[in-house]
């Protein structure tokens, strides 16, 4: 499931600052578990507004249930249930969960129920209730093997394309308000439209038809198929309302950089257009270098009915690939901007490649070390252009979801998002890491991992809204630390409020100041920390002022000592200059006492460089 963006707002006139909650949590949030009854992760979408979901599988009683946990910007509700007990009769009845989300909380759940029919589940709002499930395949026979769906984010059109396993083919439904209705009419293949297009005959996720939805409610869905000799390929087709094209569009070229197709392999459709009309679609497709078949992951745009020509994402050379690539996985943004990630065949390396102006970059390896195993890696990308990858990491003993950004074209040092001490990530029936962005950076990431005792486990990753400075991007020879400066606040005195540290985007002159405007420059992309300490009364004792007066030293002096509060706030900072409205709370329950404070404000770029600490004086009433 991809995210479609809101319609392109201004250019914001300074860069985005996001609070120390949606930096990155590591390790990730436990949103279910321990419990041997969760069986495996589903998926995860966030709306251009940050309201989104992520959905899993889990135990009720014998048979396995889907559950959702709803994301509100910025914290994971508490799971709910929304399969039933008649949408899950059996012990495997459910599976395969998809989640859609829309702008104010506006959500579509699909999955595989009970009779091997494709079930949906709506929530129209933040402050609506799950519908029951529905049969999202009216007139449809049975027999769904896997299934996706994607929505227009404002509108709240969805659809869902279906892989059907006796069948062998790939129909769709469209969801207009509450309502599904069989594209072409109940039951109509949408395949088999060429004599190349027999059908999708073809099982497993990495064989799962795609589908990306536009801003105008139309879609475009593409799948792996076969032909009348076996041979493998790649086809599209556009919707237009519930009618579909006359006819399919392959995507699998027959020859790369010379390089013939040999239609041995070609599938792992990933498909993504922010909304356009006009979505790049990647796969896998394998092709003949001398005696050697190699898979290549590729992309082209379909524009219109024309793919562009395929690029590889790779990183492989074109004519003389060592290995095969596979699992490729992109994200596109509003501007036409993308990130794409894949995994080595043989050496199971991870590499990730990013797109500008129809470009993509040969690719480079975002991994390191000596991986085991496959790392099926996901990709998130912001309207800013900033990006996050994510892998399960196999270098070690147990296997970890390890992540990196790419901000303003720097990739930053590796972050672990998994938890170190809760067992290995588990596998998925379509992808292990769930990945989805707002417009504005807040990046979603879930996933599953345990060892009998299962944990459904989400991260929050803020990107900065601008492109990074000099900060060498991870580590590299990177030796000169950021700076701060410009440190000012609106208000010195203000009082206590009752909301968190936010953005602000003006300012408003009050009667009685209520918190206070902190603006201040950072040269470079970094994490950029603040630090309170509360001035109050000591005694000197040596060098050091400390809080009671020494024994044996009734004419000890007085000093003013500062007391640091905790804990400290972090933010994810691209160059520029930024604006936290502060209201003198650090979190949800903890809180400034009314004082005299200090602040420091210091910046750690990506290669781990320190700035010297700017500060600055406040005081704090009551409110």
């Amino acid at each position: 499931m991809t995210r479609k963006p809101l319609v392109l707002a201004a250019v914001f006139a300074s860069a985005f600052l996001a609070p120390a909650a949606h930096a990155a949590i590591v390790p990730g949030t436990v949103i279910d578990g321990p419990s041997a009854d969760i069986q495996r992760f589903g998926d995860l979408n966030v709306a251009p507004d940050g309201t989104g979901a992520l959905v899993y599988v889990k135990k009720v009683g014998a048979n396995d249930n889907i559950f959702a946990s709803v994301f509100n910007g910025s914290t994971w509700g508490t799971p709910q249930r929304v399969s039933t007990d008649t949408t899950c009769a059996a012990a495997t009845d459910c599976k395969d969960p998809h989640v859609a989300a829309g702008n104010g909380g506006h959500l579509v759940i699909t999955f595989v129920g009970t009779g091997a029919t494709l079930q949906a589940v709506l929530k129209p709002n933040s402050a609506g209730t799950f519908s029951t499930p529905v049969d999202a395949a009216p007139g449809s026979d049975a027999g769904v093997f896997g299934d996706d769906v994607d929505m227009d984010t404002v509108s709240g059109v969805a659809y869902a394309v279906i892989d059907f396993t006796a069948a062998g083919h790939v129909r769709a439904s469209r969801l207009s308000g509450t309502t599904w209705t069989g594209v072409g009419g109940a039951a109509t293949n949408l395949d088999g439209t060429t004599t190349d297009d027999v059908g999708n005959a073809l099982l497993g996720a990495q064989n799962t038809a795609r589908v990306a939805v536009d801003s105008s409610g139309n879609a475009v869905i593409a799948w792996p198929s076969i032909d009348a000799g076996m041979k493998k390929h790649v086809f599209a087709r556009r919707i237009t309302g519930t009618t579909p094209a006359a006819a399919s569009i392959e995507i699998s070229v027959p020859s790369l950089a010379g390089a013939p197709a040999d239609g041995a392999n070609s599938d792992s459709v990933s498909i993504n257009g922010a909304g356009s009309s006009n979505p790049w679609i990647s796969i896998r497709e394998q092709f003949t270098y001398g005696a050697n078949g190699r898979v290549r992951n590729i992309a082209r745009q379909l524009v219109g009915d024309t793919p562009t020509a395929a690029q590889a994402i790779d990183g492989l050379p074109l004519d003389t690939p060592t290995e095969g690539a596979e699992a490729p996985r992109i994200a596109i943004n509003p501007l036409g901007q993308g990130i794409a990630a894949g995994a080595r065949q043989l050496s199971f390396q991870t590499f990730g490649s990013t797109l500008s102006a129809g470009v993509w970059a040969p690719g480079f390896r975002l991994d390191a070390g000596t991986p085991t195993t496959n790392g099926q890696p996901n990709v998130a990308i912001a309207d800013s252009g900033n990006g996050l990858s994510a892998w399960m990491d196999s270098s070690a003993a147990t296997t970890f979801v390890n992540s990196r950004e790419e901000v303003g074209g720097v990739q930053g040092a590796p972050v672990t998002l998994s938890r170190s001490a809760d067992g290995p990530i588990l596998p998925a029936l379509d992808a292990p890491i769930g990945m989805s962005s707002s417009a504005a950076g807040t990046v979603g990431v879930g996933f599953a991992q345990g060892a009998g005792n299962n944990e459904i486990v989400a991260a929050v990753v803020d990107l900065p809204q601008s492109g990074g400075g000099g900060g060498g991007g991870g580590g590299g020879n990177d030796t000169t630390p950021p700076s701060v400066s410009k440190l000012s606040l609106s208000n010195t005195t203000f009082a206590l409020g009752n909301k968190l540290a936010s953005i602000s985007k003006t300012k408003k002159k009050k009667r009685v100041p209520v918190g206070t405007t902190i603006s201040f420059t950072v040269s470079e992309q970094s994490k950029t920390t603040f630090t309170f300490a509360r001035k109050a009364h000591g005694f000197r004792s040596g060098k050091k002022c400390v809080a009671h007066r020494p024994k044996g030293h009734k004419k000890a002096k007085g000093c003013t000592r500062f007391v640091k509060a905790k804990p400290s706030l972090v933010f994810t900072t691209g160059a520029g200059t930024h604006k936290v409205k502060f209201y003198g709370r650090l979190s949800k329950h903890k809180k400034l006492r009314p004082g005299r404070y200090r602040l420091t404000v210091t910046s750690v770029d990506t290669a781990g460089n320190k700035s010297k600490g700017k500060t600055a004086s406040f005081r704090l009433l009551k409110s």
